[in-house]
């Protein structure tokens, strides 16, 4: 059973995490800077539950993460629109990752993750990060600070739609 506190606190986490993904945007400099094509980011946190159906089959479900608990695997999608008459040019989308969450162990390989909160970006198997002797050792999904996705050219018109999965600590 939690206690009141456990609960308050878990209450918070649902709410930050709710809130987090609407920070992805684009790079300074980047479509969404003045002058350049506007293209509309939309974001939501799904949370995967297993339920098993009249049969006795289980299946895993993506729901609305209006409650989630330690060890909850959530989905943190950003989509995105092209609403311009011309291309969105060297366009990236940046998500941060909630302290409350950790980035789940299978979608490490694939993307591109920042372990310093967005100073340098790199595959994870490729960054470091300070050892407490003072040295550096290799960094790990404990450590992911932020995810971004360049997407290069966006079309007019172009709709599309990005996502990681995290753990709730």
């Amino acid at each position: 059973m939690f206690h009141t506190s456990a609960l308050t606190a878990l209450a918070t986490v649902c709410a930050l995490l709710a809130a987090m993904p609407l920070a992805a945007q684009a790079v300074p400099g980047a479509p969404g800077a003045p002058g350049a094509p506007a293209v509309a980011i939309d974001s939501d946190v799904l949370v995967e539950r297993t339920v098993k159906d009249a049969n006795g089959t289980s299946r895993t479900e993506r729901v609305a993460a209006d409650r989630v608990v330690p060890g909850d695997r959530l989905v943190f999608r950003t989509s995105f629109r092209n609403d311009a008459a011309k291309d969105a040019r060297d366009f990236v989308i940046t998500n941060p990752l909630h302290p409350a969450v950790q980035l789940a162990p299978d979608a490490i390989d694939d993307l591109i993750v920042s372990v310093d909160k967005g100073r340098t970006w790199g595959r994870l198997s490729g960054l470091e990060v300070p050892a407490p002797d003072g040295g550096m050792r290799p960094a790990t999904r404990d450590d992911v600070t932020h995810i971004r996705w360049t997407l290069g050219i966006v079309a007019p018109g172009q709709t599309g739609e990005r996502s990681f999965a995290a753990i709730v600590r």
